[in-house]
């Protein structure tokens, strides 16, 4: 899918929680920094519109495709799913460790993640634990 901004096809973001003023540091707005090729963008958590999630089994990662619309900005967030949490999971059952799991994911990156329901984060968590749609090498 075209980028709807060149030098935002490959762009990282990076959460930072930084005041945008003096007002907004009174009322305790943060803002998030996304790192693209041509600078950095600035926006608030309520401008990003998740888009469509992926994984990467090799690196135990839920890709979430956003979108900043008033800054025409198409992007990328990575969300690490944690090793230590699925060891646990096999241990001891995963559904509801795929809920726990799920929840603190979506603490902290909740900007990503918010529109994203707890059933279906779960859901892909419990397809990291249990390897279902690896591809085997």
């Amino acid at each position: 899918a075209p980028s709807t901004a060149p030098s935002a096809a490959k762009a990282l973001d990076s959460v930072r929680a930084a005041a945008a003023g003096d007002e907004e540091e009174a009322r305790g707005a943060a803002t998030i920094d996304i790192r693209t090729k041509a600078g950095v963008v600035r926006c608030r958590p309520e401008d990003i519109v998740s888009k469509r999630l992926g994984l990467r089994f090799q690196r135990g990662e839920i890709i979430v495709e956003y979108v900043v619309p008033s800054q025409g900005l198409r992007a990328h967030h990575v969300v690490p799913v944690l090793e230590q949490s699925q060891a646990d999971a096999r241990c001891m059952g995963g559904g509801s460790l795929d809920a726990a799991a799920a929840e603190s994911l979506r603490r902290v990156h909740a900007p990503w993640l918010a529109s994203v329901s707890a059933e279906q984060l779960a859901g892909l968590i419990g397809r990291f634990r249990t390897g279902a749609g690896a591809q085997k090498k």
